[in-house]
């Protein structure tokens, strides 16, 4: 089945999106199903015309390890959260205008919107605009492996919710191989959306468990402000992560606001950021770059704050 095929049915101006479903024709597409909230998760969901009502159904009908799809046609609220992504190589796309149209609140319940586990291994999450709960991530990993999260927009204010993150640990379990790209964050200080603290947030300091070579490129990070520690890229634990060609618009609040590395961060690659505040540097009081860790430990480049090329402090 080509998941193609479908595409005009949803109407929006989806060029990344279109872009996702079409580059896997004949890379062994599993099977397709349809979500939308006005569908029924009595109905197969193998076509747009007889969707499925959630997405926990349509996750529960995938088979592990065969590459099927959920395309999310339009959603705004699941019925129970959050929603777990519990099989191996599943891809979750929310089709329509990027971020925009597929909107999922928490409401008032405290969860994240997606629970990444140890049996979601190799996920897919892109063109969601999510909240989450007021003590939760958007989206929670935990044991995750090859997680692609991808083209979301995360503590949009549509959402109305507050998350605590926009991506963040829910568990003790070790997180690898990850790759996220092309997503835009909303803090809640100038950034005008709802995550009330960072926006990727994993910690997982000298423990066995870590967070170990994966990739954050491309996002956008607007305005947020750390609860208890900044960064809004903030990692502790991290092994041979990449962070590069990231953009911040910082609050100028603490150091790190931008990309902070607490202890146990090594061969960590961060260049090519881009972290902007006021009109220029010298207006500004603090270093959007930290790194607590021994000078050799992390490779820092062409990192630049304002335009003006800004090494990371280290306290």
């Amino acid at each position: 089945m080509c998941p193609v095929q479908y595409h005009t049915h949803s109407g929006g101006d989806s060029g990344p999106i279109l872009e996702i479903m079409a580059r896997h024709i004949g890379l062994g597409t599993g099977v397709v199903y349809y979500v939308w909230n006005q569908g029924s998760d009595d109905e197969g969901g193998l076509d747009p015309d007889n969707p499925l009502a959630t997405i926990q159904a349509a996750i529960d009908k995938c088979r592990a390890n065969k590459n099927d799809y959920i395309y999310v046609l339009d959603h705004w609220a699941e019925a129970n959260l959050p929603i777990e992504v519990n099989k191996e190589h599943v891809h979750i796309i929310a089709v329509g205008t990027e971020g925009l149209r597929t909107v999922l609140t928490a409401g008032d319940t405290d969860a994240c919107i997606f629970d990444i586990s140890g049996s979601g291994l190799y996920a897919e999450i892109a063109g969601f605009n999510l909240g989450g709960g007021n003590s939760k991530p958007c989206i929670g990993l935990n044991v995750s492996c090859g997680v692609w999260i991808h083209h979301n927009r995360l503590g949009h204010p549509y959402g109305a919710d507050t998350p605590l993150y926009g991506i963040g640990d829910t568990g003790a379990g070790n997180n690898t191989e990850s790759l996220i790209e092309d997503n835009i964050f909303y803090g809640d200080n100038i950034g005008g959306g709802t995550i009330t603290s960072n926006g990727i947030c994993l910690e997982k300091g000298a423990t066995a468990s870590k967070w170990d070579r994966s990739i954050i490129r491309r996002n956008t990070f607007l305005g947020l402000v750390g609860a208890t520690r900044a960064g809004a890229i903030l990692l502790d634990g991290a092994t041979g992560v990449n962070i590069l060609d990231n953009k911040f618009h910082v609050p100028d609040t603490a150091h790190g606001d931008a990309i902070n590395l607490i202890d146990v961060c090594n061969g960590c690659l961060i260049d090519g950021n881009r972290a902007a505040h006021g009109r220029s540097t010298i207006e500004n009081t603090y270093n959007p770059f930290r790194d607590l860790n021994t000078v050799d430990r992390n490779a820092w480049g062409d990192n630049r704050y304002n335009g003006v090329q800004r090494d990371p402090i280290a306290t």
